[in-house]
């Protein structure tokens, strides 16, 4: 028996058994919270007044965007990833509604073509 043959990982477990892990599923199910939150966020972004608030949104959606970039491509997202890599930065220093209003309705037009798909 040649070296190659007597190896078998044991990881990662073939697609369908990947899936019906208790912590896959959980994990997919944080994703889509995490989404549904971003979603969430950059909504409420759109109509609140310039003030103290647009700062706590601004950090709040970037620490969503900086989770998502760092997991969507698990999840079948990875050009989502990538945008929310590149967007958390402007995001983050948004301090002013007027400057993040853009950021979130191009969040949201991105979210809107990265629909979760169904498992």
């Amino acid at each position: 028996m040649s070296r190659p043959d007597a190896f078998q990982p044991f990881w990662p477990p073939a697609a369908d058994e990947f899936d019906a892990e208790p912590e896959v599923r959980e994990a997919r199910r944080l994703y889509r919270d995490q989404l549904d939150c971003l979603r969430d966020l950059t909504v409420q972004a759109a109509v609140t007044p310039t003030g103290a608030d647009t700062l706590c949104i601004s950090q709040e959606i970037a620490a969503l965007l900086h989770n998502i970039s760092g997991t969507a491509a698990y999840f079948g997202a990875a050009d989502f990833g990538t945008f929310a890599g590149q967007v958390e930065q402007p995001v983050r220093s948004a301090f002013t509604a007027d400057l993040l209003r853009p950021l979130c309705a191009r969040i949201q037009s991105e979210l809107a073509l990265d629909e979760p798909r169904a498992d």
